[in-house]
């Protein structure tokens, strides 16, 4: 499947069997910066930077779930963390997800700081 889109994907740790459900408008851009975050030891979500700081990177698989329209994008991920339960037996962080990152825009600050961690 072409990476090149929007919607929803799925991360799993293959050694615990527990899964994080994402959205993003580029879901290979989004991947990308979660591996990248991983390997800096700064990504947000605590759950899945300990899995990969105790299992490494192969232990992840990445695969999306279903393409969507931008404006869909929530509301699906809601729905997948549900069907999923990654929020209660999974590496979500959240149930319900309130904010996208669609359009959203880093601070110089926070840019400089991830750029040196990686």
């Amino acid at each position: 499947m072409d990476l090149n889109v929007s919607g929803i994907y799925k991360i799993t740790s293959e050694s615990q069997g527990k899964c994080y459900i994402g959205s993003s408008i580029h879901i290979r851009k989004r991947w990308a910066t979660h591996r990248c975050e991983l390997r800096g030891n700064y990504h947000r979500n605590r759950y899945l930077q300990n899995v990969y700081n105790k299992h490494g990177m192969d232990d992840l698989t990445f695969e999306v779930i279903m393409t969507c329209e931008p404006e869909q994008l929530l509301v699906f991920e809601e729905q997948q963390i549900q069907a999923h339960n990654s929020f209660h037996e999974g590496l979500n962080l959240v149930e319900t997800p309130t904010a996208s990152m669609l359009g959203y825009k880093h601070s110089k600050e926070a840019l400089a700081k991830m750029s040196k961690a990686a």
